[in-house]
């Protein structure tokens, strides 16, 4: 988030040399789509993992053995928390984070920026 703050304001900074806009671009753009494209897996994983409650709701459970009904309560228990990719427990990967930090990145870029011009 701060990384591509600070890049923004290289950006801004220096809209006069061309040269140095695009390559300080390429490399603000090729991190905005790195973090999306890490953010596409755990997003993926957290929508499947909500289906398995919704699957196991609808099964047939009234004809299933007793042993059968217990193991798809267990599941049910197991299936109320979504399974999560995180980045050393500090992140969740998924399109809401992924979100959240992009418009706060432009938030203290728009900071940056007014501070910097005054």
């Amino acid at each position: 988030m701060i990384l591509i703050s600070f890049q923004g304001l290289q950006i801004v900074l220096n809209l006069n040399n061309i040269p140095l806009i695009l390559r300080l671009g390429a490399f603000f753009a090729g991190q905005i789509i790195h973090l999306y494209y890490n953010t596409i897996p755990g997003q993926a994983l957290i929508d499947e993992s909500s289906k398995v409650s919704d699957y196991c709701y609808q099964c047939n459970w009234t004809n299933m053995k007793t042993n059968s009904r217990k193991l798809l309560l267990f599941m049910l228990l197991r299936a109320s928390r979504d399974c999560k990719v995180s980045a050393g427990k500090l992140y969740i990967m998924s399109m809401e984070n992924f979100s959240a930090v992009i418009k706060t990145s432009f938030s203290y870029l728009s900071v940056l920026t007014s501070a910097q011009l005054k």
